[in-house]
C-alpha cells in the first residue's frame, strides 16, 4: 500500500512539473524602426537573438563634407530584456577590407508588455583615391548608426 501511494505521488508530481518545466517557444517579430528601417529579430524567454535590420548611419571623413545613409545592423549573439549589452563584430566589406563593426543594445520595459530597444553601431573604414600622378589619397571616415523599436511580448 505503502508503495502504490508513494509511486502514485511520484507519477503526479511529474505530471505537474511538466508544463512547468516546459521551454519558452520562439517568436518572431518583423516591422519597423522608429526612423522608417525594417528590422526583424526573434525572442525567446526573454532574450532577443537573431537582429537583422537597417539603421541610419552619418559618416564623417577626415576632410570633407559628411556622408548619411542606411546601414547593416546584425549583431552577433543574444540580448536579455532590460539590460543593455556591447558587442563587436569583424567582418570584411567590399573596397574597406575587414571592418569592425561595435554594437550595442539596450531594452527598457515601456508599460505592461512593452518594450523598447535602443540600437547603435559604429565603425570607421579607408577610402582609397588615385587623383592621378602616382599618388594615392586616403580620407578615414568614422561612423555612427542609431535608431530604436518597440513592441510588445505575447
Amino acid at each position: 500500500m505503502k508503495r502504490a501511494v508513494t509511486t502514485l505521488s511520484l507519477i503526479a508530481l511529474l505530471v505537474a512539473a511538466g508544463p512547468a518545466a516546459a521551454k519558452p517557444k520562439t517568436l518572431h517579430y518583423t516591422g519597423k524602426t522608429d526612423a522608417g528601417n525594417s528590422m526583424s529579430f526573434s525572442l525567446k524567454g526573454k532574450r532577443i537573438f537573431n537582429i537583422d535590420g537597417y539603421v541610419s548611419a552619418t559618416c564623417v571623413p577626415s576632410r570633407g563634407t559628411p556622408r548619411t545613409g542606411i546601414t547593416e545592423f546584425s549583431p552577433p549573439g543574444a540580448f536579455r530584456l532590460g539590460r543593455t549589452r556591447k558587442t563587436s563584430l569583424t567582418k570584411y566589406v567590399s573596397w574597406w577590407g575587414d571592418t569592425k563593426f561595435n554594437y550595442k543594445v539596450s531594452s527598457k520595459k515601456k508599460g505592461r508588455r512593452g518594450w523598447k530597444v535602443k540600437l547603435q553601431v559604429n565603425y570607421s573604414y579607408v577610402q582609397y583615391s588615385t587623383p592621378g600622378g602616382g599618388q594615392v589619397n586616403q580620407r578615414l571616415y568614422v561612423c555612427q548608426g542609431d535608431d530604436s523599436f518597440t513592441f510588445k511580448a505575447k
